[in-house]
């Protein structure tokens, strides 16, 4: 396994945590967040719009077509 457990629960925490704001942001009117295009390459979205970028993220293997290669 790439991550471990507590990586995963972490992570589907965040992530639950994140959506259900955004449905009460929505269902409170207030107005949907817009997407923020990566300054390295604007064809790219980050995700979520207040992440920042860690040191860690350099080793990332960069692909536009993930799955391929």
């Amino acid at each position: 396994h790439l991550f471990g457990r507590w990586t995963q629960v972490r992570f589907y925490r965040r992530s639950s945590q994140r959506m259900r704001a955004l449905v009460q942001a929505g269902v409170d009117g207030a107005p949907m967040p817009v997407p923020i295009a990566s300054p390295d390459d604007p064809t790219l979205v980050i995700a979520p719009s207040d992440s920042t970028s860690k040191l860690v993220d350099r080793a990332a293997v960069k692909s536009h077509e993930p799955g391929t290669g």
